[in-house]
This record gives structure tokens, C-alpha cells and sequence, in this order.
């Protein structure tokens, strides 16, 4: 990931996206943004590590995005890295201007690999997809929303107050994708829902 500092573009900062110890199978992405006007490419170097500096990380392979549109700086490309538990780990690289995808997959032996293996890994990376649903497009997690706003405009200001940082905190959980505060945060405002859809003002 390169950043600006001190008037100068500057290489090789670290971004991580599944932090160690995430329980898998799990999928997260990340926003990143080109950093020069008209830039129609970047390049996805994808590391293993922890340390602030690529050069200190293992490098396990890289691949190219190319097609976004021609405009000023800042134009944005979502990074999501999906990782089951055979081993395989895909990124998935989408220009959000226009949708264009670009896909890398890492496997823990990605050499010489057989034609039944190669079948396998296929079959593994369809398996995969189903992991990329982000939550906020699950069905539960939609008409909770929506049952909170409906009840948001009929409650009084105090209440008001209250389900507004209910609701913040379940988007901000959705948001991150982290399962353990998605369920948390939705215990919290189903409770909250539950007690006032039901006129115990």
C-alpha cells in the first residue's frame, strides 16, 4: 500500500485484512483508493505477516486491476480476501466505479498441482462464494433494519436517542463483518425492538 507523507508518495505499508486468530472460514474486504489522477491501474500485492512494512512480510504473490476509469485521485477499488479451511484463500479485487473484477487465489501448495487437485481447488473456490454475502444483505439482518426504522418514527425523543446508537452500532458490526459484534449488536437491538414494537412505552 503506498501513502502520502510529507508532499511525497511513498511504498511498502502493510494493510492487513484477515487479522490472526480470525475464526475461518471467513471473508472481509477492504476499500483502498488510487492515489494519482487518472491512474487506470493498480497493482494487489497480497503478503502473509504482521509487521508494519511489506519488505518484513512474506510476499505470496501479486496481480493487476486494470480499467478504471480515467479521474481524479481517490477513485475507490474494494480488496476482499475470502479464506475457507482448506487452506485456499482467494482475493477478489472490484473496481467500484464499474464493477470490474479481477480474482487471485493462493493455496497452501500451488505448485504442481494434479488435474483432480486442480479440480478441487475449483470446486473449494465455488464453495467460496457463498462466504462473500455480506451480511448486511442477509435476510435477518434487512427486515431487523427495516423494522427499526419503522419503529425509530414513532417513538419519543429519549427512546429515539437510544435505537439511533443501537442501530449505529449493529451497522457499524455489519459493516465490519466481525460475526462475534454482528451478534452481539443484533441481540441488543432485536431486544430494544422487541420490548417497544410491542406499545411498552
Amino acid at each position: 500500500m503506498s501513502r502520502h507523507m510529507a508532499g511525497q508518495i511513498r511504498d511498502g505499508y502493510f494493510a492487513p485484512v484477515i487479522n490472526r486468530n480470525t475464526t475461518i472460514p471467513v471473508s472481509r474486504v477492504e476499500t483502498f483508493s488510487t492515489i494519482m489522477p487518472n491512474q487506470t491501474h493498480v497493482k494487489v500485492k497480497v503478503y502473509q505477516g504482521e509487521a508494519r512494512r511489506t519488505a518484513d512480510n512474506l510476499l505470496l504473490g501479486e496481480f493487476e486491476v486494470s480499467g478504471i476509469p480515467q479521474g481524479p485521485a481517490g477513485q475507490e477499488i474494494e480488496v476482499r480476501f475470502t479464506y475457507d479451511l482448506n487452506g485456499v484463500l482467494e482475493v477478489e479485487a472490484t473496481i467500484v466505479a464499474t464493477g470490474i473484477k479481477a480474482t487471485f487465489v493462493v493455496t497452501r501448495h500451488a505448485r504442481d498441482l494434479s488435474e483432480k487437485q486442480l479440480k478441487q481447488l475449483k470446486q473449494a473456490v465455488e464453495h467460496m462464494q457463498a462466504l462473500k454475502l455480506h451480511p448486511r444483505e442477509e435476510t435477518q439482518d434487512r427486515y431487523l433494519l427495516r423494522r427499526a426504522d419503522r419503529l425509530y418514527r414513532e417513538l419519543t425523543d429519549e427512546h429515539r436517542k437510544l435505537l439511533e446508537s443501537l442501530i449505529s452500532g449493529f451497522e457499524e458490526a455489519l459493516e465490519m463483518q466481525d460475526p462475534a459484534a454482528i451478534e452481539s449488536n443484533r441481540s441488543a437491538l432485536e431486544s430494544f425492538v422487541e420490548r417497544f414494537d410491542q406499545g411498552d412505552l
